[in-house]
C-alpha cells in the first residue's frame, strides 16, 4: 500500500532514537501515565490546573490507544470527558462513541455523551423517528452509567427550516428533555449549541433541559458578551461551555505560532473564571482521521504536545496562568512508536 514506505521510514528514524537515547528540552509538561508511556524528568515547576476545565474527546475510533490517551488526561487532572457525538441515523458510528464511553467510564471519567443529527436534515416527517432514537440512546445511558446524556448538538444547523423551523425545533428538543429524563435519571439531560441561537434561547427558555451548553471560539467577536449572557440568563448551574478553542476553523486561522495560541486560550479561560462559568471543555484533546492535521488538537499526530497544553491548559488554576514549567522529558518509546504507527494506518484506512 502506499503507505509502507513512510512506515519503513518511520520505524527506521525512531529505531536510531532508541539506539542513541531520546531526551528532549521542552517547555511541554508531560505527565506521567499510568501504564508508563512518558516520564517527567526535572520539573522545577508544578503547574496547576483550573477545576472547571476538561475536554472534548473526538477520535472514538483509536480503540487500540484509549488507555494510552485516558491514562494522559488522568495523569494531568482531567476528570470529565465529552464524547464526539455520532449522527443517529448512523448506527455502527453510535456503537463506537458507545465503546469510547464505556472505557472512559473504566478508567474512572464522568463520561458526557449522546447523539445528535450532524449529518441527516431534521424534519417534521424524521422527528417522531429522532425521539424514538434517543430514547432507546437515553436507556443505554442509564445503564451504562453515563454522567450526563446529551439530546443533541446545534442542531438548528440541521433542520429543514420548513416543516421544521428553528423556533418549532427549540419546542421540540425542550419536549424531547422532558420525555428523556423519565428514562435518564443518572444525572442532567443537556443539549449543546453555537451561540448563534443564543438569543433565541435566552428568549425563550431552556424548559427541562437540565443543561444548555454552548460552543465558544475567540474568532467571534462578540464571544464575551455572549458569555456575560449565557451565565446571566442561565446560571453556571445550568449552563457551561461545551468546546472552545481560538479559532473555529482551527490553529492556523488564529495563528501559526504556538505561543500566540497558548495566549489565547489562557484569554479565553481567564474570561471563563472570572464570568462564573464551572465547565469548560476544550476542543480537543485528538483529532480523528477526518480532520485535517493542526486543527484543533493538543496532542499532536508527531506525539508531542501543544505549548498551549502547559502554557494554558495545565497552568489555568494559577493566579495569572502565564508561568510555563520548565522540564526535560525522557520519553519511553515503544508505546510511542505504536500510537504514531496507528495513526499513519488509520489516517489512510478510515474515510468519514
Amino acid at each position: 500500500m502506499r503507505y509502507i514506505g513512510i512506515l519503513k521510514l518511520l520505524v527506521l528514524c525512531l529505531a536510531l532514537l532508541l539506539f542513541n537515547g531520546y531526551i528532549v528540552n521542552t517547555d511541554t509538561v508531560i505527565s506521567e501515565t499510568t501504564s508508563g508511556n512518558l516520564e517527567n524528568r526535572e520539573n522545577t515547576e508544578e503547574p496547576i490546573k483550573w477545576y472547571g476545565l476538561e475536554m472534548c474527546f473526538e477520535d472514538v475510533y483509536d480503540t487500540e490507544n484509549f488507555d494510552f490517551y485516558f491514562d494522559g488526561l488522568l495523569a494531568a487532572g482531567f476528570t470529565q470527558i465529552r464524547i464526539h457525538m455520532a449522527d443517529w441515523t448512523y448506527p455502527t458510528d453510535v456503537t463506537v462513541t458507545k465503546t469510547a464511553a464505556l472505557a472512559a467510564i473504566a478508567k474512572g471519567f464522568d463520561v458526557l455523551w449522546g447523539v445528535g443529527s450532524s449529518n441527516t436534515t431534521l424534519t417534521s416527517s424524521n422527528w417522531d423517528d429522532y425521539v424514538t432514537t434517543l430514547e432507546a440512546a437515553a436507556a443505554w445511558a442509564q445503564a451504562n452509567e453515563i454522567y450526563e446524556f446529551l439530546i443533541g448538538n446545534e442542531e438548528e444547523r440541521h433542520n429543514n427550516d420548513t416543516t421544521l423551523t428553528d423556533a418549532q425545533l427549540r419546542t421540540n428538543l425542550r419536549a424531547l428533555a422532558t420525555s428523556v429524563q423519565t428514562i435518564f435519571t443518572n444525572g442532567d439531560v443537556g443539549y449543546g449549541n453555537s451561540c448563534e441561537f443564543l438569543s433565541d434561547w435566552i428568549t425563550e427558555g431552556r424548559g427541562d433541559i437540565d443543561q444548555l451548553s454552548w460552543m465558544v471560539y475567540m474568532d467571534e467577536a462578540n464571544w464575551k458578551t455572549n458569555i456575560d449572557s449565557i451565565v446571566a440568563a442561565f446560571g453556571a448551574d445550568h449552563a457551561y461551555i461545551s468546546e472552545f478553542n481560538v479559532d473555529s476553523g482551527g490553529y492556523v486561522y488564529y495563528s501559526e505560532n504556538e505561543a500566540v495560541q497558548a495566549a489565547g486560550v489562557t484569554e479565553m479561560l481567564e474570561y471563563f473564571k472570572a464570568s462564573g462559568i464551572t465547565r469548560a471543555f476544550f476542543f480537543c484533546y485528538t483529532i480523528p482521521p477526518w480532520y485535517e492535521e493542526d486543527t484543533f488538537e493538543v496532542l499532536k499526530e508527531d506525539g508531542t504536545y501543544r505549548l498551549l497544553w502547559s502554557q494554558s491548559l495545565l497552568n489555568s488554576g494559577s493566579e495569572e496562568s502565564t508561568t510555563v514549567a520548565k522540564t526535560t522529558t525522557k520519553y519511553l518509546l515503544p508505546d510511542t512508536i505504536a500510537l504514531l504507527i496507528s495513526k499513519i494506518i488509520r489516517k489512510h484506512q478510515i474515510q468519514h
